[in-house]
């Protein structure tokens, strides 16, 4: 009688190979070419104390204590400070699957949730980059953790929360949101033995009240002035001035971002990445089919006030991101999920959970091989924004002495114009755009974001003074955020 049961039983084997393989996938990521929000994150580390990275953080709009972390291995590159972010984003593994052990969630549905925070491509990849995005979505999940789970006291859990939101919110202001998602998911369902209503709004205001400080002192405009969170974010001074793209409809925005909180990149990952990742999605699809029938024949899920509550925070986050995201910035920028991205596993763990156990193995098998090609795609694929290859490119083409190299890049103006070359190479002699002189016999290398310099990132004036009297004798396009052009003097055309 026990040999069917064994034979069905998922094996402990599952995790580790999932273990194994989400670790090595982190470590493959971390060495690819950084881009440049990264090198943003490095100009930050490298403040020589934290008054002046505050001083300078003030005309962004990110919170420090990321960055104040940093500041001991200011010195080292980009590629090897990525280990930080990849350490200590895993810290989102246990909290979660305790969370769910705490409502009667069985060792399958745990290990497919582990397997999904592991191998998910948008674990991967914001799981190693060197931005805050991997601790947001730890203290958003702590916090979670503190407000729908059961164990411990409840000082604890009040006291666990608060320092939640606080740190959150000293990471990034969108830690607001899940905050705000849990709260009213509160109102949706009552499940026993969490923290009441009233106990968490005053953990939740103990925490804002923690990050007051900042606010008061650095950070006046969320008070008079809010909207500058998204209006000055992308500012450039001297940028080309051009007319706002009209707003999105929001459900078809919903509809794209869903999955994209799974897999955030898809043709930009180039031909083997691509292949690999809608291979995965292939096999995804079939076991949400598979799983999806096997739930809707009724097997009751345990603790179902407790995961109506994590659902619908993780529900309401996503919808308040996305909505967010298209009022303001006309998109959506998929790195500000993070504070919901782990909303994937639980709906993955709840699938497994509903399975019969005797089709449970096949259909942990199939969520594997899903998990497992898009991880490979993700590893396989190109890098965000090849500003290495881009600037070894420009290094190559602009070895003589008569060539002048520049970053030209869209940036926010309080960050230096040529600091792509400081970090990468440091060597190099770099021009900002608008110091190159019109021309004098002296070719130019543009290394630009989205390609076409004439619409991001410098002002028409500048790019007619930086080309004329040359000839652009080459562009070469990396990926679809990075190019290089070569302007030479004029006459000496090599196309």
């Amino acid at each position: 009688m026990t040999a069917p049961r064994t034979r069905n039983r998922v094996p402990f084997s599952f995790a580790v190979a999932a273990v194994v393989a989400g670790v090595l996938a982190r470590v493959v990521e971390a060495g690819k070419s950084v881009w440049l929000d990264e090198l943003h994150t490095m100009q930050l580390a490298r403040q020589a104390g934290v008054g002046d990275l505050i001083e300078l953080i003030r005309h962004d709009v990110h919170a420090p204590l990321f960055y104040i972390a940093l500041m001991p291995w200011g010195s080292g590159s980009v590629e090897s400070l990525r280990w930080i972010p990849l350490v200590t984003g895993l810290l989102a593994i246990p909290f979660l699957v305790d969370l769910l052990r705490q409502w009667g969630f069985g060792r399958a549905a745990l290990m497919a949730l582990a397997a999904t925070l592991l191998l998910a491509p948008f674990q991967i990849r914001y799981g190693v980059e060197l931005r805050p995005y991997a601790w947001l979505q730890v203290f958003a999940v702590i916090a979670l953790w503190a407000g729908l789970g059961k164990r411990g006291s409840e000082r604890i859990r009040m006291a666990v929360f608060a320092g939640a939101v606080a740190c959150g919110l000293y990471v990034h202001y969108l830690m607001a949101v899940p905050v705000v998602a849990l709260g009213a998911a509160r109102l949706l369902s009552r499940p026993r033995g969490v923290l009441s209503l009233q106990r968490l709004m005053l953990a939740g205001g103990t925490g804002v009240l923690l990050f007051l400080p900042w606010i008061f002192t650095s950070e006046s405009w969320l008070l008079h002035d809010p909207s500058r969170f998204f209006r000055n974010e992308h500012a450039t001074p001297g940028a080309s001035v051009e007319s706002a793209p009209a707003t999105p409809s929001v459900l078809p925005q919903l509809l794209q971002g869903a999955p994209r909180v799974l897999t955030p990149s898809l043709r930009g990952l180039g031909g083997l990445g691509f292949g690999l990742v809608a291979a995965g999605w292939a096999v995804m699809l079939l076991f949400l089919v598979r799983a999806g029938r096997d739930l809707l024949r009724g097997r009751r899920l345990p603790g179902e006030r407790g995961l109506l509550a994590i659902l619908s925070t993780g529900f309401l986050g996503f919808v308040l991101t996305a909505v967010a995201s298209v009022e303001v910035w006309k998109r959506l920028p998929v790195q500000y999920f993070a504070t919901v991205a782990w909303v994937w596993a639980v709906l993955v763990a709840v699938l497994i959970e509903g399975s019969p156990k005797a089709r449970r193995r096949t259909t942990m098998l199939l969520l594997l091989g899903a998990l497992g090609l898009m991880a490979a795609g993700q590893v396989a694929g190109r890098p965000r924004e090849d500003l290495r290859g881009a600037v070894n490119l420009a290094r190559e083409w602009g070895a003589g002495d008569d060539v002048h190299y520049t970053a030209l890049m869209r940036q926010p103006g309080h960050y230096d114009p040529i600091e792509v070359w400081k970090l990468l190479a440091p060597k190099v002699r770099a021009v900002p755009p608008a110091d190159i002189p019109p021309d004098d016999g002296r070719g130019v290398v543009l290394v630009t974001r989205k390609v076409d310099p004439r619409r991001f990132g410098v002002s028409k004036a500048v790019l007619r003074r930086i080309t004329a009297g040359r000839t652009l004798a080459r562009f070469v396009w990396l990926d679809d955020a990075v190019g290089v052009f070569l302007y030479l003097p004029g006459g000496d055309d090599t196309r």
